[in-house]
């Protein structure tokens, strides 16, 4: 019975504290019997403390190659503390486990800058072709967000030079900012879309609130063409449309002035109707005259020949 105690208190001691000893003394090996196992390698190496997981499924700490500060798991995945992590085959997901591209983010993702009030630097992700070709040139979109003074999201493309590790043709092709505003060649819009360019288009559709039908209605009052004159030597262009000073230092507006041109596209033809209304009554008038005309010569030529008579 004795011995079974005894034999007991052992095995309790054992299963409770466990460790291997190296023949400096050292702990190779040691278990508290509570959560902590703790191994203990001689420095190799530049004495890093890495773990590493290699080849041939073996773990090993400080390993021969230096790690320092760092994790690596097979010949692709390294983590280091405080220095460049890699991966470098396959995909990593984060929220998924079946990532399709190199990094597959299923959420969402938040960049910063590394100043904490955010008030100067900004985030910065930046898309690259390295495809350079021969000559070694390759394109980089830069999007800058910020809540600071540069707000909003700026599309950069910019040419690199893989010879010289120089960036040139740094200009600023487009800016969404932070109202929604989008602007293409400036970087100050105003409007939904400001382009400071040409727009190369097959159609473009304007929502209107109105068109100058009215000009037809009967109770439209259409400007006498000697009030149109008078404007038109007051003013030097016509009434409701913007003077060559309006236009150059405001702009057109494409839906008002295509509905004002209507209008005066309808009334020239209004003016056009009365006008061969006004024809039509003239040559009337003027076959009348013409056929007064013939009767009155033919009575003159009789009365010539009866007076020619009397002779």
């Amino acid at each position: 019975m004795k011995n079974k105690f005894l034999l007991s208190c052992f095995l309790v001691t054992i299963s409770a504290f466990s460790q291997i000893n190296s023949p400096n003394g050292d702990n190779i090996f040691y278990y508290n019997g509570a959560a902590d196992v703790t191994f203990r390698f001689a420095p190799r190496g530049s004495g890093g403390r890495a773990i590493v997981h290699a080849d041939y499924n073996v773990l090993s700490l400080n390993f021969g190659n230096d790690f320092t500060g760092g994790t690596r798991i097979g010949n692709d995945v390294y983590f280091k503390d405080g220095g460049n992590s890699s991966i470098a085959s396959g995909n990593f997901g984060i929220g998924t486990v079946a990532p399709a591209t190199k990094l597959d983010v299923r959420g969402t993702i938040s960049v910063w800058g590394s100043n904490s009030s955010n008030t100067e630097e900004h985030g910065q992700i930046i898309f690259e072709n390295t495809n350079h070709g021969v000559r070694r040139i390759g394109n980089v979109v830069d999007v800058f967000t910020s809540g600071g003074i540069e707000s909003g999201i700026t599309f950069t493309p910019r040419s690199y030079n893989a010879s010289t590790g120089a960036y040139s043709n740094m200009v600023v092709a487009m800016k969404i900012d932070s109202n929604g505003n989008v602007g293409i060649g400036t970087t100050t819009p105003n409007n939904k879309l400001d382009v400071n360019g040409t727009i190369h288009s097959k159609e473009v559709k304007v929502d209107m609130s109105g068109w100058p039908d009215y000009v037809f209605k009967e109770d439209y009052k259409l400007p006498t063409l000697e009030e149109v004159e008078k404007h038109i030597n007051e003013k030097g262009h016509l009434e409701n449309i913007p003077s060559e000073e309006e236009v150059l230092k405001n702009g057109l507006s494409l839906g008002a002035m295509n509905a004002k041109l209507l209008q005066k596209i309808e009334e020239m033809t209004l003016y056009m109707i009365e006008q061969d209304k006004t024809n039509k009554i003239q040559s009337e008038e003027i076959e009348m005259l013409r056929k007064e005309n013939k009767t009155f010569s033919s009575i003159l030529e009789r009365l010539n020949n009866i007076e020619s008579k009397l002779k």
